[in-house]
């Protein structure tokens, strides 16, 4: 989401009715998503069906949970590097309380992925939020901290969005993506941890990278740059990069990366530079979505996915060809002549997409996704000072589900390459099924 995020609740539909059954977490009461309330309304616009509307301060991916008269929402407040959990009348709209905490140190995310993206969760007497690097708190109904608990920063290139489970006396969450990912319970009364749990082991045959086999031979930065060029290059729309082209291609390139015409570029310009040449993809720009000049880091964004920043540095340096800190027209025109003879290897006169990025992965270093900006306004690039490693986009997302097989509890959890079932109170795991992707996203479902 680019704009501000509006909190709309539907007038007329059980939901509101006092007799209503609360949403306490992440997709309802039993995590499926599912309400057994009737009589929703089917349609609404700018005023029907709707009871009243709330503009949030930012973007949001947090959904709201209810008990009783009460609905909360965790929410990020970019500006204040404030991280918060904002409390409303449930009747009227009302901003009863926002409560949360100030936090101005480093951590990643992307443009559509804000801070505060978990969903917060209640038991009726609190409500347990976690603000990712910020820790995770527990507040009582009138907005003042039970208590915290720091469980340590969180560094993944697409941020994280960590949302607590709740059973009997445990506060759960999947604390992650992070090279230091795990489940952790923690007591409800007073934050302590009860237990904590690895993700389980996957044999390295087993990894993949988006665009790639085991062991991610097809992640680089030719997932980025090559679907790009071709688009660039390709004029007469034959999928496919002439000679001609390429060429072409190198001499567009250098007159945007060039503009005052001084014949030369230094390695910083053509980082600045190469978000103009190649857009970031969607989804990985500047997350204020802002023009350069509004607090957008060169090279593409605050907290995004900026090519300048990851791919900038490899590409000067294959360019320069002397090795004198500067690339010309002719060193750049000269390399991807270089490229298009290397990587036509069949001599078809041609390189299509599959050969860009495969020639690229080859021709280039893999982007380096540590470190990353950090609080909201900005920070350190990846792989900058203070950056921490975590160069891929390997993790889980997904929140845990409590179900109920056999006449016992499990919870259930999905890592990458596994889903994975506990015992609730101890953390022992019960089972273990292979088979899964290596980016979690989404949620388990039963039934």
């Amino acid at each position: 989401m680019k704009t501000k995020s509006l909190l709309i609740f539907l007038g007329g539909c059980a939901i509101l009715n006092a007799a209503a059954n609360n949403w306490p977490a992440w997709r309802g009461p039993e995590g499926t998503g599912v309400s057994s309330e009737k009589g929703f309304p089917l349609k609404w616009s700018t005023d029907e069906n709707v009871r009243w509307r709330v503009s949030l301060p930012d973007p949001g991916n947090s959904s709201p949970i209810i008990w009783g008269k009460r609905v909360f929402i965790s929410q990020a407040i970019e500006k204040e590097h404030r991280r918060t959990l904002m409390c409303f009348d449930r009747e009227t709209g009302k901003l009863l309380w926002q409560s949360g905490v100030t936090y101005k140190d480093e951590e990643p995310t992307q443009e559509s992925n804000p801070y505060c993206s978990g969903t917060p969760a209640t038991d009726g007497k609190r409500v347990y939020v976690c603000f990712g690097s910020a820790g995770v708190y527990a507040y009582d109904f009138e907005g003042k901290e039970a208590w915290h608990r720091d469980l340590g920063k969180l560094n993944h290139m697409f941020g994280n969005a960590v949302s607590p489970v709740l059973y009997q006396d445990l506060c759960v969450l999947n604390f992650g993506p992070d090279e230091k990912a795990r489940l952790i319970a923690l007591n409800k009364a007073n934050g302590e941890t009860v237990w904590e749990a690895l993700p389980p082991k996957v044999d390295e045959s087993e990894q993949q990278m988006p665009g790639g086999g085991p062991g991610g031979r097809g992640f680089g930065p030719g997932m980025f740059l090559g679907p790009q060029m071709l688009s660039q290059a390709d004029k007469d729309g034959d999928k496919k990069a002439s000679k001609e082209e390429f060429a072409t291609l190198a001499d567009t390139w250098f007159d945007k990366l060039d503009p005052e015409k001084t014949g030369k570029l230094s390695e910083q310009q053509l980082i600045e530079k190469l978000a103009e040449v190649m857009p970031p993809p969607p989804g990985f720009g500047s997350r204020g979505g802002g023009p350069p000049g509004e607090g957008a880091q060169p090279g593409g964004g605050r907290g995004g996915f900026g090519p300048g920043r990851f791919i900038g540095p490899g590409l000067f340096a294959a360019a320069d060809q002397n090795k004198d800190g500067t690339v010309t027209r002719e060193e750049l025109k000269s390399t991807f002549e270089k490229w298009f003879a290397d990587w036509d290897k069949e001599k078809s006169g041609s390189l299509d997409e599959g050969k860009l990025r495969d020639g690229l992965n080859a021709a280039l270093p893999r982007p380096q996704f540590g470190g990353g900006p950090g609080g909201p306004g900005g920070g350190r690039g990846p792989g900058g000072p203070g950056g921490r490693g975590g160069g891929n986009p390997f993790g889980s997302w997904s929140t845990p589900l409590i179900v109920k097989a056999d006449g016992r509890a499990e919870l259930v959890v999905n890592f990458g390459n596994r889903l994975v079932g506990y015992e609730p109170k101890s953390g022992k795991q019960l089972w273990l099924s292979k088979g899964l992707g290596t980016t979690i996203y989404t949620t388990p479902l039963w039934g």
